[in-house]
C-alpha cells in the first residue's frame, strides 16, 4: 500500500521509505515553524489535501488547539494561531464529547484557555492513551450523541484518577531506588512493574524535582523501553543519537524522547549518560533558575489588574503566564489540602491579607512555618467560591526574605574541593572568624538537626544575621566545620542533612 507518515519528532538522517513523510524537522524541507504539534503536521496534511487551510481550521481549530496544548508546544508562531482560534471555537463547541469533557471536569465556556486545557481537559484525553484505552478518547472526539458523550467523559475522568493512582506508586518506587547521599547527574532506573503509558509522566516529574534528565525505563523480559525527560536544555535526542550503539532504537527531540534497550546495556547507558550530564552542566553557576517579570507590592493585586493580563493570552509553553514577586511578606497561617499533597497559604504585610496555594509541595519541602517572613514567587489568579471572587496567589516558589546580600555564587568553589583553587577564588570564598561564629551560632541555635535546601539555609542565616553570606561561603563554613568534627554533613538530593 502507499504510505504517508506524519510526525512531528526529529528526523534521523535516513527517512522511512514511504509515498511521503510529512515533518518539519526533515533536512530537506526549510520548513520555518519547526515547533508543530503532531495535530498540526496532520493539520497541514488535511489542509493539502482540502486545498483551503482556512476552511479546515474553520472546521477542526478546537482539535488542533487540543493537540496543541496538550503535547506541551509552545505557543508562538502558526501554534499562536491555532490555539487562538481554537479557544474562540471551543466556547461554543459544537462536538458534544468535549462539551461533555468540559461540563464534567468544571470548565465553563467562559473559562476556557490555554491553562483550563493543560490542567483540566488534556490529562483526561492523554489518560486514555496512557492506559492502553484510546478508543475512549477517540470516541468522545466522533460522537454525535450526547448521553453516549457523557458517558464516555465520566469514563475519562475515571481513567485518569486511575492514571494519578499508578502515577504516584512508580513515583514513589522510583524515588526508593535512587542511590542516596549525591545529587545524581542523570536518573537512570529501570522496573518489571512500571507501566509503559505512565512512566513518562513520572520522568518529567523526576526530571524537574531533582534537576537532572531522568530516563525510566519498563522492562520486559531481556528488554526494556523506556520514557525519557529533560531539564535545564540537556538536549536528549543529540545524546541518545551520541549513545545510540547502545540502544535498540530511540526517537524524540530534545525535551522528551523515547527508546528501547537490552537489559545488559543498562549500566553502560547510565554510565555515559551520567558523564554526558556532568560535562554539560556546570559547579559553577545554580541550575534551577526562576525568572521574575516583574516584583510588586501588595496594592497593586486587584482583581481588576488580573482580569487586565488576559489580554497576554494565550499563555503555556514559549509564552508563560507572567511570574511576579511580593518581598518580605509574613506566613500568617498554613494548612494541607489535596490529602495532604498541597499547601494553602495565608501571607500579610503591615496592611494586607493575601491567600496563596501551592501545588505538590508540602510546608516542610518548602522549609516553611508560620511567622516567616519569606518573598513569593506566583502567578496572580481570580479564586471563585460560592459566588464570590477573591484574588489568590498560584504559587511558583517560596524562599526567605534576606536584608543584607545572599548571591548564589558558588564559583571556585569545585576548586576548593580538589585543591586546585586560585588565590581569587581563595579570597572571595575563605570566610573570616567573624563569619563562622555567624553561621554557627545559627546552626546551635537551630540544631542539632536540620534539614534544608542548600539556598534555602543561606538565604535564611543572612536574615538571621542582617549580615551578607554567599552560597560558596557557607559551603566552605560548613566544610570547615565538618573537618573540625563539629557537625556531620550528608547531602540528599536537593537537601543537605545536618547533624551538630
Amino acid at each position: 500500500i502507499d504510505l504517508v507518515i506524519t510526525d512531528h519528532h526529529e528526523c534521523k538522517q535516513e527517512l522511512p521509505v514511504a509515498a511521503a513523510v510529512v515533518d518539519p524537522h526533515r533536512p530537506d524541507g526549510g520548513y520555518p515553524h519547526k515547533n508543530l504539534s503532531g495535530v498540526g503536521v496532520a493539520f497541514k496534511l488535511a489542509a493539502a489535501l482540502c486545498g483551503d487551510q482556512e476552511e479546515v481550521l474553520r472546521n477542526y481549530a478546537d482539535m488542533v488547539c487540543l493537540g496543541t496544548v496538550a503535547d506541551v508546544m509552545s505557543l508562538q508562531g502558526e501554534n499562536r494561531v491555532f490555539v487562538s482560534r481554537g479557544l474562540e471555537m471551543l466556547k461554543s463547541t459544537r462536538r458534544p464529547g468535549i462539551a461533555a469533557l468540559m461540563a464534567e471536569t468544571g470548565c465553563t465556556p467562559d473559562q476556557v484557555s490555554a491553562s483550563a486545557i493543560g490542567f483540566m481537559l488534556a490529562p483526561r484525553v492523554n489518560a486514555a492513551g496512557r492506559m492502553g484505552k484510546i478508543d475512549l478518547a477517540v470516541e468522545l472526539f466522533l460522537t454525535d450523541d450526547a448521553e453516549r458523550a457523557t458517558y464516555l467523559a465520566k469514563a475519562l475522568c475515571d481513567l485518569n484518577r486511575q492514571r494519578q493512582q499508578v502515577e504516584s506508586e512508580i513515583y514513589e518506587e522510583a524515588v526508593s531506588m535512587l542511590p542516596a547521599g549525591k545529587v545524581p547527574e542523570a536518573i537512570v532506573l529501570a522496573d518489571e512493574k512500571w507501566h509503559q503509558g505512565v512512566v513518562g509522566i513520572v520522568s518529567s516529574r523526576m526530571a524537574e524535582e531533582y534537576c537532572c534528565p531522568a530516563f525510566l525505563i519498563c522492562l520486559d523480559g531481556e528488554h526494556g523501553k523506556a520514557s525519557s525527560r529533560s531539564y535545564g536544555g540537556f538536549n536528549l535526542f543529540s545524546a541518545l543519537t551520541a549513545l545510540s550503539p547502545l540502544l535498540e532504537s530511540y526517537g524524540g527531540h530534545e525535551l522528551a524522547a523515547g527508546f528501547t534497550i537490552n537489559r545488559s546495556q543498562i549500566p553502560a547507558f547510565r554510565q555515559q549518560i551520567c558523564q554526558m550530564a556532568s560535562q554539560f552542566y556546570s559547579d559553577e553557576s545554580p541550575r534551577t533558575v526562576l525568572d521574575i517579570d516583574c516584583a510588586i507590592t501588595p496594592e497593586l493585586l486587584t482583581i481588576k489588574g488580573i482580569e487586565s493580563l488576559s489580554a497576554l493570552e494565550p499563555t503555556g509553553n514559549g509564552c508563560p503566564k507572567p511570574a511576579l514577586m511580593m518581598k518580605n511578606l509574613v506566613i500568617d497561617r498554613i494548612s494541607l489540602v489535596g490529602g495532604g499533597r498541597h499547601t494553602r497559604l495565608r501571607l500579610r504585610d503591615r496592611h494586607h491579607t493575601i491567600n496563596g496555594i501551592f501545588f505538590s509541595t508540602t510546608p516542610e519541602s518548602a522549609s516553611i512555618e508560620v511567622g516567616d517572613m519569606v518573598d513569593v514567587a506566583f502567578q496572580p489568579q481570580i479564586n471563585e467560591f460560592r459566588g464570590e471572587r477573591s484574588v489568590q496567589m498560584y504559587v511558583l516558589d517560596i524562599r526567605p526574605s534576606c536584608t543584607a546580600e545572599c548571591p548564589p555564587d558558588t564559583a571556585g568553589y569545585a576548586s576548593i574541593r580538589t585543591g586546585k583553587v586560585t588565590a581569587a577564588d581563595a579570597a572571595r570564598l575563605t570566610p573570616d572568624r567573624n563569619m563562622l561564629g555567624m553561621v554557627w551560632r545559627y546552626l546551635a541555635q537551630r540544631g542539632p538537626v536540620l534539614k534544608e535546601e542548600p539556598m534555602c539555609l543561606c538565604r535564611k542565616i543572612v536574615r538571621w544575621s542582617g549580615k551578607s553570606l554567599s552560597l560558596g561561603q557557607l559551603l566552605v563554613c560548613l566544610d570547615i566545620f565538618r573537618e573540625a568534627d563539629l557537625l556531620k554533613t550528608q547531602r540528599i538530593h536537593r537537601y543537605l542533612h545536618l547533624t551538630l
